[in-house]
């Protein structure tokens, strides 16, 4: 399995390689760029079609890799994957709204669901019926969209995936796997290393929705055939939630940022934790090897503790997000923007009227 695995990571990276240039030159000869403004942190136009290089990399990869993939569940990920692809795609083609968007996202969901991938490895969690649809739906509406959320900053998302990728293959080994997910991990893993030639800080395209949607339901993907190889007894099985706290710690603090100040949950903002690094004077790749370390760091803990025992694999997953949380807040991470003018206004001394705060 090793083996194939190897080969479909070395093929998706190939594939990316290869692409993302072609992609590239077509994405500015077609206008299809991310222009500047005042949610971004580039000041030039840049393609944002990234995402066609690695979904087309990471499918052709798993197909070459995973020949069997002809049953009904290996077909529902396809399906799935192309579903998640083209919402994605089609918001960076013709910017659909955030709650038509979210909306679509519910498809690859279904589908995953039809093809009988299901939580079954937690006895509280509901294996059937519409209450076990709508879990696997809101897992993959919920990773597509945190790593979404950290595509506001160079090579932070494709770092962070492919660092999942790793920590999870790494660790599947010996808290049991399937041979699909073991593929999508390789080859997920190869398109983002691949990407990151690309996206590395100072990038010359991006992820876009295409791109880090797919990242996203890949992760959620790993993480629902975790939950459906392990034993209802074995919470290691949520292993995946562990790995990707980071972005799932973003993306709820931005949630509750957002409604705290009464504003839309999907309406975007400069308050992420990158955001806040780079108003600190982090340059844009001390960023990204932060978010890498974190990240490393987390499953390193999660390694080291499925070899003590489980109850010590539980404590330390609850300490690492902790730490995490505690770190975001003190940073700033659940301060509105409202909140944060009025700081500064204190520490300068000056009026709200002559107050001409930048965006951040």
């Amino acid at each position: 399995m090793i083996l194939s695995g190897v080969a479909a990571s070395l093929v998706s990276f190939g594939g990316c390689v290869t692409l993302t240039p072609v992609v590239r030159k077509l994405s500015l000869r077609f206008g299809a760029v991310d222009r500047a403004g005042p949610l971004k942190i580039h000041s030039r136009p840049i393609p944002r079609l990234g995402g066609i290089a690695v979904a087309l990399s990471i499918l052709f990869a798993v197909v070459v890799a995973h020949p069997a993939a002809t049953h009904e569940s290996e077909l529902s990920f396809i399906a799935a994957f192309a579903a998640v692809w083209l919402v994605g795609l089609a918001d960076d083609l013709r910017s659909m709204s955030p709650y038509g968007r979210l909306a679509m996202q519910i498809v690859p969901g279904v589908l995953l669901w039809l093809g009988g991938w299901r939580f079954s490895a937690a006895q509280w969690l509901p294996r059937t019926g519409i209450a076990s649809l709508g879990l696997v739906c809101v897992l993959v509406i919920l990773f597509a969209n945190s790593v979404n959320f950290l595509d506001g900053a160079d090579g932070v998302a494709g770092g962070i995936a492919a660092i999942i990728a790793m920590c999870y293959l790494a660790i599947s080994r010996n808290a049991g796997s399937a041979p699909l997910d073991s593929v999508v991990g390789w080859s997920m893993l190869g398109s983002s290393i691949a990407f990151l030639f690309f996206n590395f800080p100072p990038a010359n395209i991006f992820l876009g929705d295409s791109g880090s949607t797919v990242l996203g339901f890949c992760i959620a993907f790993l993480t629902l055939t975790s939950a459906h190889s392990n034993t209802p007894a074995d919470s290691r099985a949520l292993l995946p939630f562990t790995l990707a706290g980071l972005p799932l710690l973003d993306a709820a603090l931005a949630i509750v940022r957002r409604v705290k100040s009464n504003s839309s949950p999907l309406t975007g903002d400069r308050r992420h934790s990158y955001d806040l690094l780079m108003v600190r004077g982090w340059s844009p790749r001390n960023v990204a090897f932060a978010c890498y370390a974190t990240t490393f760091a987390v499953g390193v803990v999660a390694w080291l503790s499925l070899h003590v025992s489980l109850r010590c694999f539980e404590l330390s997953s609850i300490g690492s997000m902790s730490v995490l949380v505690f770190v975001a807040i003190r940073v700033g991470s659940l301060r509105t923007e409202d909140a944060r003018r009025q700081n500064r206004e204190q520490a300068c001394n000056v009026t709200p009227a002559g107050n001409s705060e930048s965006s951040a």
